[in-house]
């Protein structure tokens, strides 16, 4: 059963399964989702490395700023490989601009980092510290969270069972509650203005802390939303304060056509565009890239999202036998290792990000990653590898695409792209530093 059909066939008894007053299952079904995933996938969503020297250097990035956190006003939990490099700095893509409108001094970046963090002498924004600390405390406190308080969990024991999930329901339990008791007493401590997240769902008992504070959390937009994304779609909705106040979304597509279950009231929808993908439309050039284009007829990237590695390479494999004269350059998702596909025309160029090798790319292969809409907005053509019918029930039909099935690839033909073949899409609007510098006067005059 997917998550909507859990929630759909039990919602009345999910809703009593509580610690105290938090609601268990919106805890929990983040976590479902992606052990849902693993098991149709096998990729582990888990990306947090494990190496210990990394670990420890990590625990003491930014650690100054512990001793003047009072001073801050706006907390952003940001995610290092969201920083991409600008003029010799790494640019957070989603939170400096908010930031230098709001104020670096008064800013702190809360990092996860995947593996280790950027020095901070090439690091853009002023006040970063590691997650780490905050990560550790928690695991030390839910030591003390006794599991045994929590009503009507059999419920969710019973569900895992009849799903064939396995889950450490009892660690999960005892980490997310006391990464709530954290977090609110670090906002009694902070008192900030406004908070920013990349992902809700993975920081749901921060969401959950700062509402009950009434602190306003923003949201911004980090991939396709759409009425088959289980996160954002839920008979749950109704439960405003496990959800940020606020989506600062990329287009105004959600504005206009809002799903049903939808979590966000569309009067709490600010549509702003996307800051680098507009950097890179208008002002990115590079040269070796740019040769690489005049070599080969045609350069096509290959989007990875850590799963269905093989299946994916086999298509690019065939693809790029039949055309030779093509570069394919494959852009992985987290540590992905396809050296056995390498060729003289399958590559990687890992010292450029996705964006930088869209904007010289004829064509973008990938089965349902948010880069599809984005290679769109960047004239794009895609191609979707619909394994699993991933492509038709994640990627909008109103972009430019040509849809491939896994029983097809054999016969596929590489089309005959236009130019000029993009249309408007309402997935992306303009005027990206106009629409953040608007919304940070309102939240600087604290009209939301």
């Amino acid at each position: 059963m997917t998550i909507a059909e859990i929630e759909n066939t039990h919602v009345d008894v999910l809703t009593d399964i509580k610690y105290k007053h938090i609601n268990i299952w919106l805890l929990l079904r983040a976590k479902l989702k992606f052990t849902q995933l693993y098991s149709e996938t096998k990729n582990n969503f888990s990306i947090r490395t494990k190496k210990r020297k990394a670990l420890v250097k990590n625990l003491f990035y930014g650690f100054s700023n512990l001793l003047k956190i009072k001073r801050f006003s706006f907390i952003f939990f940001s995610n290092t490989n969201k920083r991409y490099l600008i003029e010799n700095k790494f640019y957070d893509s989603y939170f400096d601009s908010i930031a230098d409108n709001l104020g670096q001094k008064k800013s702190l970046f809360i990092e996860f980092a995947d593996s280790v963090h950027i020095q901070k002498n090439k690091v853009y924004s002023t006040n970063v510290i590691s997650d780490l600390p905050f990560k550790i405390i928690t695991l030390l406190v839910s030591k003390i969270i006794n599991p045994n308080k929590i009503k009507n969990l059999e419920i969710i024991k019973t569900i895992l069972d009849e799903n064939k999930l396995e889950i450490n329901l009892e660690r999960e339990l005892k980490e997310q509650i006391s990464e709530y008791y954290i977090y609110k007493t670090l906002l009694n401590i902070l008192k900030p203005k406004t908070i920013f997240v990349i992902c809700y769902y993975s920081k749901l008992p921060l969401i959950l802390a700062a509402r009950e504070k009434k602190i306003p959390v923003f949201e911004v937009q980090h991939g396709v939303i759409n009425k088959n994304n289980e996160f954002y779609c839920t008979r749950f909705r109704k439960l405003k304060q496990y959800y940020p106040s606020h989506l600062i979304s990329y287009g105004d597509d959600l504005l206009n056509n809002p799903p049903s279950d939808f979590i966000y009231e569309t009067n709490k929808i600010i549509p702003a565009g996307n800051f680098y993908l507009s950097y890179i439309k208008e002002h990115y050039y590079n040269s070796d890239l740019n040769k690489l284009k005049k070599k080969y007829e045609k350069i096509v990237c290959v989007t990875s999202q850590g799963v269905y590695i093989d299946k994916l390479m086999q298509f690019v494999t065939h693809l790029a036998k039949s055309h030779p004269k093509y570069l394919f350059i494959f852009r992985k998702k987290y540590n992905e290792d396809i050296t056995k596909y390498i060729t003289d025309n399958i590559t990687t160029l890992d010292e450029y990000d996705i964006y930088k090798i869209l904007k010289f790319s004829d064509f973008n292969i990938t089965i349902y990653s948010m880069v599809a809409l984005e290679a769109h907005f960047l004239n794009t053509h895609n191609i979707l590898l619909n394994i699993n019918n991933l492509s038709n029930t994640h990627i909008p039909k109103d972009i430019s695409a040509t849809v491939v099935n896994p029983d097809e690839y054999l016969n596929f033909k590489m089309p005959v792209v236009s130019e000029a073949f993009s249309q408007k899409s309402s997935y992306f609007i303009d005027n990206y530093r106009k629409n953040i510098n608007e919304l940070c006067q309102k939240i600087t005059h604290t009209q939301y």
